[in-house]
């Protein structure tokens, strides 16, 4: 991906993908900016007992 503001592409672990994932009581935001396999960022939400599938691309400013 380009620098500066590029759009990513929720539900999705491709260039450009965002996707979820939980982590014990935790859900995982991962973004990959490029063709590896490798995320280049994870954000964590501390959410408690809130399923990662109960997001959505309408949760997030993509």
């Amino acid at each position: 991906m380009a620098a500066g503001n590029s759009a990513f592409s929720f539900g999705s672990t491709a260039t450009g993908g965002l996707s979820l994932a939980r982590q014990s009581t935790n859900t995982l935001v991962r973004g990959n900016l490029d063709a590896d396999a490798a995320f280049e960022f994870v954000l964590v939400i501390t959410d408690g007992a809130t399923a990662h599938t109960s997001y959505t691309a309408a949760d997030f400013l993509l």
